[in-house]
């Protein structure tokens, strides 16, 4: 890979993060993406579930990265890693072996070591993890295209109504559904089309994905909408976008059953969480029927808002204020009807 570009913001809150424990590693996240032989860092997450943290090691969760990765865009992705070094800033052994383990998934991962007053930056080029040149700058995010889908099964009378059922028969219509045709900007795309662009946007393009069946009237029908968010590069095709954008569906069906609960025949749907964090949106399901899962997921949000770049102050004090009352809310109440309630409002809040 020819450049390595490094946005300033996440320069700032890398060095912001460290400051902020002196006298241990801390480790975070790098997010971001490659274009044109360049890899581009938008965004950093700090690490908030450690295995073991002291002054001279942090090792991540591993849950952490996958919740990570369900929860940002498609075409943005963890593209490194960072930590601090108490004292002299240098990659150590185990460092080298982190970066070689990840590369040989992502060939351009890069690793950012800080001790707050110097941060240098490393790769593996060859055989080796050698210390590299970047550039840090003001860098714009691919915005993103979001897709909605509207999926249904249908369930016969007597089926046992389970995650796994339901997870089982929805993965196999998001399979065999072919999208033939996307509204997309008041156009009609044919499916086959694979040279027109598709300039990233915020915009919403829906469709309905049913299954092939004839329902009966005393039929169960189990519907969800789906999201898939996918960052469109400045040459996006639709022809691209058609498996990332069912893969996406399938992993978002997954990450909601996750937070559904289906007891004695009746379902709790999860509240969907959608915020812009430091460039990046983000997505989180929040079952609203499980009140420590609810608190743990507020906590963790607290912690990375706590990490806003310092150009956010405003709405990075206005985001703190609305998480710690919403919950205070949440710890004093009981009532499930009340607390979905509360979640759905900060949903729409933030």
């Amino acid at each position: 890979m020819s450049k390595v570009n490094v946005c300033n913001s996440v320069a700032d809150d890398i060095k912001r993060h460290a400051y902020a424990f002196p006298t241990i590693e801390i480790y975070g996240w790098l997010l971001g993406y490659d274009y044109k032989d360049q890899l581009f860092v938008v965004s950093s997450v700090p690490c908030k579930q450690y295995k073991m943290q002291n002054q001279i090691i942090a090792e991540p969760s591993q849950e952490e990265v996958m919740e990570i990765s369900k929860a940002i865009p498609r075409g943005i992705g963890i593209v490194g890693i960072y930590h601090s070094h108490v004292g002299k800033v240098f990659h150590s052994s185990t460092d080298n072996h982190t970066v070689k383990q990840f590369a040989s998934v992502y060939p351009y991962f890069l690793s950012i070591v800080t001790n707050v007053k110097e941060t240098k930056y490393y790769q593996l080029k060859d055989e080796s993890v050698e210390e590299i040149k970047v550039k840090v700058s003001s860098i714009k995010v691919p915005q993103s295209i979001r897709f909605i889908a509207k999926a249904k099964i249908n369930l016969p009378q007597g089926t046992e109504l389970d995650i796994q059922t339901v997870s089982s028969r929805m993965r196999e219509i998001l399979e065999s559904f072919e999208v033939k045709q996307i509204e997309y900007k008041q156009n009609l795309l044919s499916g086959s089309i694979s040279t027109d662009k598709l300039e990233g946007n915020e915009c919403f393009v829906r469709f309905s994905v049913f299954e092939d069946n004839l329902a009966k009237a005393d039929d169960l029908v189990f519907t969800m909408d789906l999201h898939a968010n996918i960052c469109a590069q400045e040459k996006t095709t639709l022809s691209s976008i058609k498996p990332l954008m069912k893969q996406a569906f399938i992993d978002d069906m997954y990450y909601q059953l996750k937070n559904t609960i289906i007891a004695e025949g009746k379902i709790s749907k999860p509240v969907r969480i959608e915020f812009l964090y430091d460039n990046v949106n983000w997505k989180f399901y929040v079952s609203k029927k499980d009140k420590e899962s609810i608190l743990s997921f507020l906590q963790l949000l607290e912690f990375r808002v706590e990490y806003f770049s310092s150009k956010n102050e405003k709405k990075r004090e206005l985001m703190l204020k609305t998480i710690r009352n919403t919950k205070n809310n949440i710890e004093k109440e009981e009532n499930f009807a009340k607390i979905a309630q509360i979640v759905e409002d900060l949903a729409k809040k933030i």
